[in-house]
């Protein structure tokens, strides 16, 4: 599957462009995931904190897709200074 952005600039443009707040991190954490996993919308609002496994050698989303479809999606945890 090709990535919907394939340019870096653009990519860092959008995950730029929320302001350095409290919303402004989420609104950047919430596209990150989505970029990352590539799971829809809905399926990162039914998330709940029980799904997401950060402290493991592999960090995981449980994603609930269609009717009873469970999924796991690795990511990539990404700190910027």
């Amino acid at each position: 599957m090709s990535p919907i952005i394939d340019n870096q600039n653009t990519f860092r443009a959008i995950l730029g462009a929320p302001p350095n707040t409290k919303t402004g991190c989420r609104d950047t954490m919430i596209l990150s995931v989505l970029f990352d996993t590539m799971i829809r919308a809905d399926e990162l609002i039914q998330l709940g904190l029980k799904d997401v496994k950060i402290d493991e050698d592999s960090p995981n989303l449980l994603v609930h897709g269609i009717g009873t479809k469970k999924e796991q999606y690795h990511y990539q945890i990404r700190l910027s200074p």
